[in-house]
């Protein structure tokens, strides 16, 4: 690439284009996922269960794996193929008989593998361009602060995007499960419809910018890499934040749906719910990226103001109860003789999703803004994606905890809370007495691509 400014013009137009076939890929695969609890009952947390254990195993072994594919088959074949395990995923649901048992599983683990190489392609390719725009848009003196706020620009507008993409879903799925709602076929058109967009979504790969990587040049990183990036006291300190983002995430997809949406409203109106939360997430996402962008408010605060949204989340879960109007009879949501839905039962559940999706519009973009900051220079794919393996743990973690714990609603609500404070804690000490959030403090190599094994 010639001259700064098509540098910055081809990182952008990656972004956007990367953005995009996330928002198809996700809109079919988010909603598969959050109508998991509802329409596959304890299977589907273990489907979940399977695919993020199996995505924390290739998740720290995949920088080798990914390394060499985008040095052989290019950024838009790696991508390509990982994501055609999310349809894959997304039409195992079609199978409802006996074999579902093995089917669903089996395809969630392959899907697990596959998750961790698009996971970890797509944020090793933000991290390269914050590089690539942090060093064409500043001076030598300035390029840390340009690399910053060029990841905090890239990864705010692509989870923004992202939610969208999980609202479009679950607004489609929603409007499907009510208007056929008595159709036998009703199943069969949800995941096709679903297994469509999620094709699109992948088909856009095809036109990603081809991006220049310093790895292809350099030997790849060992299959420990990702192992050895978190004995660095500053990811040491990230890593109960990232485990929480997860845990947090899994407990909006499948806990909360099972615990208030469903019993208070039936499990067609959990895409409903899910809508909400994700629209409230993506303007909120937009909001935070903004304010930090334009140095109205540092990192820290708004890392201050969203975990405060998580405890309210969480504290008012735990004391605002409602009585259920629809119990799970073998797994499916009935309703229960006399009971009616009142004006509080539809008002609990929305405002409880607005409030998390506040704080999850910082949670999860924020992660990795902050790591493509401080490791801008030095294993960045070792780096992401061990983060994306450790924020697959806490999914897993709720997972697990979701299915063993079923009807303990106290004990998972409990230990959500204690995993949002330590990840707080953790985070605080990391800014006030190691490094600060908005700023990196190591100095970017003339070569900001090479990846050191």
């Amino acid at each position: 690439m010639d001259g700064k400014a098509d540098v910055v013009a081809t990182c952008s137009r990656g972004v956007r284009v990367m953005s995009l076939g996330f928002f198809g890929l996700f809109a079919g695969f988010g909603a598969t996922q959050s109508l998991q609890s509802s329409v596959n009952g304890n299977l589907g947390q273990i489907n979940l269960a399977c695919l993020y254990f199996v995505f924390v195993i290739f998740g720290f072994l995949c920088p080798p794996m990914v390394s060499g594919s985008i040095k052989r088959f290019g950024w838009r074949g790696t991508l390509i193929v990982a994501g055609c395990t999310y349809i894959a995923m997304i039409l195992s649901n079609l199978d409802t008989g006996r074999s579902a048992w093995g089917v669903q599983p089996v395809m969630n683990m392959v899907l697990g593998a596959g998750a961790a190489f698009l996971w970890t392609t797509q944020n090793f390719y933000f991290g390269q361009c914050a590089a690539k725009c942090g060093e064409a848009t500043a001076g030598k003196a300035g390029v840390a602060d340009a690399v910053s706020a060029m990841a905090t620009r890239f990864n705010s507008s692509f989870f923004a995007v992202f939610q969208f993409s999980n609202m479009a879903g679950n607004l489609v799925s929603s409007g499907l499960m009510l208007a056929f709602a008595n159709v036998s076929w009703m199943r069969t058109l949800l995941f096709v419809v679903l297994t469509a967009v999620a094709v699109i979504g992948c088909a856009t790969f095809m036109i990603l910018p081809s991006l220049e990587s310093q790895e292809s040049s350099e030997e790849a990183p060992s299959p420990m890499a990702a192992l050895r990036s978190i004995v660095d006291v500053r990811y040491a300190l990230l890593l109960p934040w990232i485990i929480a983002n997860g845990m947090t995430f899994g407990f909006i997809n499948a806990d909360f749906n099972s615990d208030l949406t469903s019993p208070l409203l039936g499990s067609s109106y959990v895409g409903i719910i899910m809508v909400v939360f994700f629209a409230t997430d993506a303007v909120m996402t937009i909001l935070w990226g903004k304010l930090i962008s334009a140095q109205s408010l540092s990192r820290r605060i708004v890392f201050v103001i969203a975990t405060a949204f998580w405890l309210l989340f969480i504290v008012l879960k735990m004391t605002w109860t409602r009585a259920p109007n629809f119990e799970s009879v073998n797994g499916k949501w009935t309703k229960i003789p006399g009971q009616e839905i009142e004006a509080q039962d539809v008002v609990l559940p929305v405002v409880l999703a607005m409030i998390a999706a506040c704080g999850d519009a910082f949670w999860t973009p924020g992660p990795p803004q902050i790591l493509q900051s401080f490791f801008a220079g030095s294993n960045l794919l070792s780096t992401m994606a061990a983060y994306k393996a450790l924020q697959s743990l806490g999914f897993a973690i709720q997972f697990i905890l979701g299915a063993i714990l079923h009807d303990q609603v106290g004990v998972r609500n409990g230990i959500l809370l204690f995993v949002i404070v330590l990840g707080f804690v953790s985070v605080m000490f990391l800014d006030l007495f190691k490094q600060r959030l908005d700023v990196q403090n190591q100095a970017i190599s003339t070569e900001p691509l090479q990846e050191n094994a």
